[in-house]
C-alpha cells in the first residue's frame, strides 16, 4: 500500500507538472505549484486504496458512472464552455474497470474526487483553461474528463508499484542469497 501511494505521488505530481506547463490545462492562483498538492494527491490515493478495500455499494458502483456520464453529456451539449475531455474520461474509466483490482476501487475514485475537485474549482484555488495549449481540447472548469484522469493515475500507480515492488524484492532477496 505504501509503494502504491508513493507511485501515486509520483505519478500525479508528475501529471500536474506537465498539466500546468506543458498542455496549459489550468492554472493555480498563486502561479505556482502550492505545497498542499502533493499531500492532497497523496491523501487521495490512500482514501481510495483503503475505501476499495470495503466493497462499494451496488448503489455506489451506478451513482458513480451515471454521474461521471451525465457529466459528460452535460459538458458536450449544454456546458457553458463546451468540454470534450469526458469522452476520454468515460474511454479510460471503460477500458480500466476491467482490471480486477481497479474494478471495485473505481467508484470510490470518483466518489471522492469530484467533490474535491468542484471544492477547488469553487474556492478559486485553481481554474481550468478554456482549452489546452493545441487549442483542440475544450474544457469547462473542472473538466469532466477529471474522473478518468485520477483513475489513469491511479492504474499507472498501482501498476509501477507491482514493478517497483517485484524489483525490491529481487534486490533485498539476492542481497541475502549471496554469503
Amino acid at each position: 500500500m505504501r509503494v502504491q501511494v508513493l507511485c501515486a505521488l509520483s505519478v500525479a505530481c508528475t501529471v500536474e507538472w506537465v498539466g500546468t506547463h506543458l498542455m496549459g490545462w489550468w492554472d493555480y492562483r498563486l502561479g505556482n505549484l502550492p505545497g498542499w498538492v502533493p499531500p492532497g494527491h497523496a491523501s487521495i490515493a490512500l482514501v481510495c486504496i483503503v475505501l476499495a478495500r470495503t466493497p462499494a455499494p451496488r448503489w455506489l458502483h451506478h451513482t458513480a458512472y451515471a454521474g461521471v456520464a451525465a457529466w459528460t453529456l452535460w459538458g458536450l451539449t449544454l456546458a457553458e464552455r463546451p468540454d470534450y475531455s469526458g469522452v476520454f474520461g468515460l474511454l479510460i474509466i471503460a477500458v480500466v474497470r476491467y482490471h480486477p483490482v481497479m474494478r471495485p476501487r473505481i467508484p470510490w475514485i470518483i466518489a471522492v474526487t469530484v467533490p474535491t475537485e468542484f471544492a477547488g474549482t469553487y474556492f478559486a484555488a485553481y481554474s481550468y483553461r478554456p482549452h489546452d495549449v493545441t487549442g483542440l481540447l475544450l474544457l469547462a472548469n473542472p473538466p469532466s474528463g477529471l474522473p478518468g484522469g485520477y483513475v489513469l493515475v491511479d492504474f499507472t500507480a498501482l501498476l509501477m508499484a507491482a514493478v517497483v515492488h517485484r524489483t525490491w524484492q529481487r534486490r533485498r532477496h539476492s542481497k541475502s542469497a549471496t554469503p
